[in-house]
This record gives structure tokens, C-alpha cells and sequence, in this order.
């Protein structure tokens, strides 16, 4: 970090690694997960929301998929072990992409746990809030509620958000930023090597090792721990100004 968006998405925005505020999730966060039906009338919807990106690889999918039916065939040809599948009822549902069904629900989950499904549903199939919206109730200031009139509105209960309560993180930090020696490099430097291992587990498990996905889950949870721990952290002992954070660099370049 500064760094961009893979795949040419929103070129106009650069990510920093910051503290929380309203101005970041509202500039950042929520420009970044907006809505299709938010950016009507947008000439090129790939450019503009990562829903519209998912709306490429659909539309790309079925093409393909059309053509090799033609030739009697289908693009849907490896190995259907290898698939990930794993099932948290009302939580989480991982499963077996196997045919052009598959793919485009899969996709389109995608896209409603970021977006919604629509204005008026702005919900997922589990009947939890798309991340744009989440984000808008801490924006707003209120939750996100359905209205006498049927109509869905910022009008629930306060959402508090207290900016004296963020830690006073440094933006885009590096890890020769912090001491030498000190505990926050060293927490530094242990963070990115299990950032590391976590994009090990997961190429893994997606690459032949199906059922490594609930070792991959467990990385994760550990992984957010530590990162909450080297959050809370002071670079310099006694000094609350500055705290330290994780920097996700190539423990190889440290």
C-alpha cells in the first residue's frame, strides 16, 4: 500500500491503508461495493462497480458455454474432487461448482453480499445486510429499516461511531517503519508471515486440497486475532500517539 484495485476496477481509486473513519468507508468502502442500479446510465459498468464486473464474467461465461455446447461439449471439465464444498447452515455455503447453474449462482452471491439484491432488498440469501449497506448504516448513523410505507430507510436505532475510540494507526505502514528489535516490528514481521501462509493455505485448498478449507477458516480467525492485538500495540512503549499495524507485506522483502 497505496495500491489499486486488481482488474482495471475503479482506476480513479487509490487504497490506503488508514484508520477507520466515515470519510473512508463512505469515499472508499461504499464507492467501491455500490450498487448496479446506483450507477445507471454509466457507459462502461466494468470500469464502475465490482457487480458490474461479475455482470463481464456472466455474460463471458455464457458465451463460452454456448459455443463449446455447440461443438457437443462443455467448458465445466475438471475434476469435480478438487471442487470446495463446505456448508454453515444460515451462515456460510461453499459449493461445488459443476455446470453454468452453478457458476452464475455462485457469482451472483457474490454480488449480493456486496451490493444486494436489489434497492428494495438490500439483503442476501442468508438475510444478512450487503456490505454497502452496512457500511451506510455507520455513515448514517442509524440502522436500515423497513418504514409503515414499505419503503426501506436509515430510521432504526443509532448507530454510534466514535472516532476518539480508533486507533491511532499509521497510514500505509511498513515494517521498517517500527524500531528495530522492537515488539511491534517483531509482531510486525510475525503478521505478514501468517498473511503469507494464510494465501498458501487457501491456493492450496483450491488447488487440489478441498478439505483444507476449515484449516484455511481457522487461519483466518487467528489471523484477525493477531491483527486486533498489533493494533492495540504502541510503536514505542508508553508513547499512545502512534500504535502499530499490520503492514500484508512479502515477508521475503523485510
Amino acid at each position: 500500500y497505496p495500491s489499486r484495485l486488481p482488474g482495471d476496477l475503479h482506476p480513479e481509486l487509490t487504497l490506503h491503508l488508514s484508520p477507520l473513519s466515515k470519510h473512508l468507508i463512505k469515499d472508499i468502502f461504499m464507492h467501491i461495493e455500490e450498487p448496479r442500479y446506483l450507477q445507471e446510465g454509466k457507459e462502461d459498468l466494468h470500469a464502475h462497480t465490482i457487480g458490474g464486473f461479475y455482470m463481464r464474467i456472466k455474460k463471458t461465461l455464457k458465451k463460452l458455454e454456448e459455443e463449446q455446447k455447440a461443438k457437443g461439449s462443455t467448458i465445466f471439465t475438471g475434476d469435480p474432487a478438487r471442487q470446495v464444498e463446505y456448508n454453515l447452515p444460515g451462515h456460510l455455503q461453499i459449493f461445488k461448482v459443476s455446470n453454468l447453474t452453478d457458476a452464475l449462482k455462485a457469482l451472483e452471491l457474490i454480488v449480493e453480499q456486496g451490493e444486494g439484491s436489489s434497492q428494495v432488498m438490500p439483503r442476501d440469501e442468508y438475510d444478512q445486510l450487503s456490505h454497502y449497506y452496512k457500511f451506510k448504516e455507520i455513515v448514517e448513523g442509524r440502522r436500515l429499516v423497513k418504514t409503515q410505507n414499505g419503503k426501506m430507510r436509515f430510521k432504526g436505532a443509532v448507530v454510534d461511531f466514535d472516532p476518539e475510540a480508533v486507533y491511532p494507526l499509521p497510514e500505509n505502514p511498513h515494517v521498517k517503519d517500527y524500531p528495530a528489535g522492537s515488539l511491534a516490528r517483531r509482531n510486525a514481521e510475525a503478521f505478514s508471515r501468517l498473511y503469507l501462509n494464510l494465501l498458501y493455505q487457501l491456493h492450496r485448498t483450491f488447488n487440489g486440497s478441498p478439505k483444507k478449507i476449515v484449516e484455511t477458516f481457522s487461519s483466518m480467525f487467528y489471523l484477525n486475532m493477531r491483527a486486533k492485538e498489533l493494533s492495540a500495540m504502541e510503536v514505542i512503549p508508553g508513547d499512545p500517539s502512534v500504535h502499530a499495524g499490520p503492514t500484508f507485506e512479502n515477508p521475503a522483502n523485510l
